[in-house]
């Protein structure tokens, strides 16, 4: 009986670091964060300004790219916890445009959960990408803090 609790003790603890692992998205302050290039080529901006000793998880991604006939791929970079970039290419093209077809690309919202334990950082890339050319371009990202 004693060797069956001290099993089930272990294999109770087992789970504790994955749990202080994971940031749990019901606890945190929600942030709402935008930016746009506008039209300059080669252009990095900050979604998530860097952050450090918090924890999180960012939620969601939602970008509009400026009306016309060309349509561009921007990367959208994270980095978690310290790490090396983690890559999305967002292509206005792949999305809905607005019924008048000259309108605006929309992506809609991107859903993520994408958790972080001390910090992050999120960036928006508009260099060109491809045979896409860089255009005008509007991101929002939903995130929190715990």
């Amino acid at each position: 009986m004693r060797f069956t609790r001290v099993l089930f003790g272990l294999a109770l603890l087992s789970f504790v670091p994955s749990l202080a692992m994971a940031s749990i998205g019901g606890n945190a302050f929600p942030e709402y964060n935008s930016a746009g290039t506008g039209t300059v080529v080669n252009t990095t901006v900050d979604l998530i300004p860097l952050t450090s000793t918090v924890s999180g998880n960012v939620w969601g991604l939602q970008c509009v790219f400026a009306s016309g006939t060309t349509v561009g791929t921007d990367n959208i970079k994270f980095y978690v916890d310290g790490s090396a970039a983690r890559t999305i290419q967002v292509t206005g093209s792949s999305y809905p445009q607005e019924s008048n077809a000259a309108g605006q690309w929309f992506t809609g919202w991107i859903p993520m959960n994408i958790a972080f334990t001390s910090s992050i950082h999120v960036t928006l890339d508009n260099t060109p990408q491809g045979n896409y050319e860089a255009v005008a371009v509007n991101c929002f990202i939903s995130w929190g803090k715990n």
